[in-house]
């Protein structure tokens, strides 16, 4: 939380504006008699003797030592003291730096981050305004916590004129709402363009900030460069041990501070001055360097706490606000960093079990992995060519070192708890993805999917870590798993909530429906023609697909019914298609003005068709040929095919393949079990053309 400006209570007499008034003034160190001396021209001290040393523990102005009974200015303690900031690649490229919450402990509390001045070669660097998105603003402004960020921002939202702070406030939180992920807001940022450009900046180098003078919040700064880190290691853990002990001190021993700026202006101060004779990292380095600190109570507001086994063990906000706070670009190499970097929708954690299931179901395609990525990110896109390389390589990367390092046997006993969790959080991603964001009037479900994505995230958390989770833990995990199932399946089943949200999405069928109207009209007769589909039930090895004839005038909904007729489904479960970046669900399909000839405008053309929006099984489906309708034959007709369609209700991809292994292996103790669930008949390779054309006949 951002400080408050102190303020006496009680006109010149009172006992803590006559404090302030020789803290905030005095400009050398001082004892405990030098106050006591000050305060006995006003008021008897020495009966509030006591109140005066708890003053005096929390006066912002100076660091007090209990022990010696001795205080030093701030100012004094700071003057001309060095410490780092790491300008993110999305700043050089702009030319700015957002000060945020970087200036923490370096500045008095009583001046903000935006009203402090840079200096560079004797020049003062301006401050211009700037139209951010909120979302990756937050990496700037992580230490603060809400509510000192609500408070910061508000105090430089350009759009709040004059507004009281109340409503200023009021202004920011409908800012910072979370579904609204394209937000803006106005931050006031230096303009370091100049700057840069001389010293030809780039990432990973550093500005080297002196500070002179601590109150007004005036500071010089230096360009330094990323060689400096890279060849000072050793000094620069050293640098990190010695703030990690200050620290641990400052936590045990001061433990009524709890705002984060303090705790590490009392580091500095415990760790003595020689500390800034090192080569340290900013803060958020430091942060993700230690192995004894980390931040903790991510609420109102930020603190830091030590570390501890059951914290390692427990998947929280601290995870996340970690990595928020990595500023830093050496370290922000790996592809965890990068990925909050550039606001990537989930985690390197995520995406590394996703690849981890691949390997488990046998994949060796890792381009089936960006494909499960970027279903749970549908709306978000790459900024620039450079990232989008970046991205892909690193995938790539981590993609081969995982292969080297997978043990199947190992990870057998873990998998399929994972496989299903996975399944649940790229559906209830997917989900979510197709909400549109200006929408509120769904907001208490909506909250209802995020916290339902929060649960499986800590879950899939224990999947990751390098001790396996226990029987019982498994157990549990499954447990949990089945209940966030059941309540993903209530909020898709609501039909209110499926016609605003789901995969219809309204507003675009009715816009697809009036142009679908129009082609109709228009269209002629002999127009008509034939497609060739090929319908693919996705990642089924070896794969489940079918090659199908029907007419261009076929309806969605009978399109439907084909689909059905020809896998082997059984139409007990919802469904939806995909088509040219609009979802059609029961309401379109069910007007017979939406063909298919209006929706398919080329060979090749794609579109996906999901079944069961529990189990999720999701068809590609491609127009391999537009071909002219021969007399005599009739359509829909399946020419091709391979393999069994899976049972329907067996938990999804997952479910399937452990299902198989089951049946196959007389010693898997579920055998008899499974065996008796799909019946001695089930053969996985069987595929019968003439029954499939028999019921598409009927």
């Amino acid at each position: 939380m951002l400080p408050k400006k102190i303020k006496p209570t009680e006109g010149t007499a009172s006992l803590e504006a006559l404090l302030i008034d020789f803290t905030s003034n005095i400009e050398q160190p001082f004892d405990l008699e030098e106050v006591m001396h000050h305060l006995e021209k006003s008021i008897d001290a020495k009966k509030h003797y006591h109140f005066i040393l708890g003053l005096l523990q929390k006066d912002p102005w100076i660091f007090w030592d209990t022990k010696k009974e001795s205080g030093i200015p701030r100012s004094c303690y700071f003057n001309n003291v060095q410490f780092r900031m790491l300008p993110r690649l999305e700043e050089i490229d702009k030319g700015v730096l957002i000060p945020g919450h970087r200036f923490f402990a370096f500045c008095s509390k009583l001046i903000l981050p935006f009203d402090c001045k840079l200096f560079w070669q004797n020049k003062n660097i301006d401050i211009k305004n700037m139209e951010w998105i909120y979302t990756k603003s937050i990496v700037y402004h992580t230490l603060m916590g809400i509510s000192g960020v609500i408070s910061y921002l508000s105090e430089q939202n350009q759009q709040s004129g004059k507004k009281n702070k109340k409503e200023k406030e009021k202004d920011i939180f409908e800012t910072m709402d979370i579904w609204d992920r394209n937000g803006k807001i106005n931050l006031k940022v230096y303009n370091l363009h100049d700057f840069y450009k001389k010293n030809n900046f780039k990432e990973g180098d550093s500005i080297l900030l002196t500070v002179i003078d601590w109150k007004k919040g005036i500071y010089k700064i230096e360009y330094s460069p990323q060689s400096v880190l890279e060849n000072n290691q050793k000094l620069c853990m050293t640098w990190v041990k010695k703030l990690e002990t200050a620290l641990e001190k400052v936590i045990k021993e001061k433990k009524d501070i709890k705002e984060i700026n303090e705790q590490l202006a009392y580091a500095f101060f415990m760790a003595g001055k020689e500390i800034f004779d090192l080569p340290g990292y900013h803060i958020g380095g430091f942060l993700a360097k230690s192995s004894k600190i980390e931040i903790s109570n991510y609420d109102l507001s930020v603190s830091l706490a030590i570390k501890s086994k059951k914290n390692k063990d427990t998947f929280s906000n601290t995870d996340l606000v970690k990595i928020m706070t990595m500023d830093g670009n050496k370290e922000s190499e790996s592809l965890e960093e990068f990925l909050q970097s550039i606001q990537y929708p989930i985690t390197a954690s995520i995406i590394r079990m996703i690849m981890m299931d691949e390997l488990y179901r046998k994949s060796d395609d890792w381009a089936r992995i960006l494909l499960r990525c970027h279903q749970c990110s549908f709306s978000w896109h790459f900024e620039e060519e450079e990232q989008e390389k970046k991205f892909y390589a690193l995938i790539k990367e981590l993609w081969d070192e995982i292969k080297k390092k997978y043990d199947y046997n190992e990870d057998k006993e873990i998998s399929e708890g994972r496989s299903h969790c996975l399944s649940l959080f790229e559906k209830a991603n997917q989900f979510l993805e197709q909400i549109p964001i200006d929408d509120k009037s769904f907001i208490h479900k909506l909250k209802s999917i995020d916290s339902i994505l929060w649960d499986l995230q800590s879950i899939l958390f224990q999947y990751n870590l390098g001790s396996k989770p226990t029987k019982q833990e498994l157990e549990n995990n499954m447990k949990k798993m089945n209940e966030l199932e059941k309540l993903f399946e209530i909020l898709q089943s609501d039909s209110a909530f499926a016609e605003m949200f789901g995969f219809n999405k309204k507003a675009k069928a009715k816009t697809a429906k009036k142009n679908v109207a129009k082609k109709s009209a228009e269209k002629k007769p002999s127009e008509i023609c034939v497609y060739q589909l090929k319908i693919s039930l996705l990642d089924t090895d070896p794969p489940v697909w079918r090659r199908v004839l029907v007419k261009s005038n076929t309806s969605l909904e009978k399109l439907h019914d084909i689909i059905q007729d020809s896998m082997g489904w059984e139409d007990c479960h919802l469904h939806a298609f995909d088509i040219n970046r609009v979802s059609y669900g029961p309401e379109e399909e069910n007007d017979e003005s939406i063909v298919l000839s209006d929706l398919i405008e080329k060979e090749k053309q794609k579109f996906q068709y999901t079944y069961d929006f529990g189990d999720s099984w999701e068809h590609k489906i491609v127009v391999e040929k537009i071909l002219p309708i021969e007399k005599g034959k009739k359509y829909p007709i399946c020419i091709d095919g391979e393999n069994a369609c899976p049972p329907e209700d067996c938990g999804g991809l997952p479910g399937y393949y452990s299902l198989l292994e089951a049946i196959e292996d007389p010693k898997n103790p579920e055998h008899e079990e499974m065996l008796e669930w799909i019946g001695t008949d089930f053969n996985p390779s069987s595929f019968n053309l003439k029954e499939i054309n028999k019921r598409l006949k009927n």
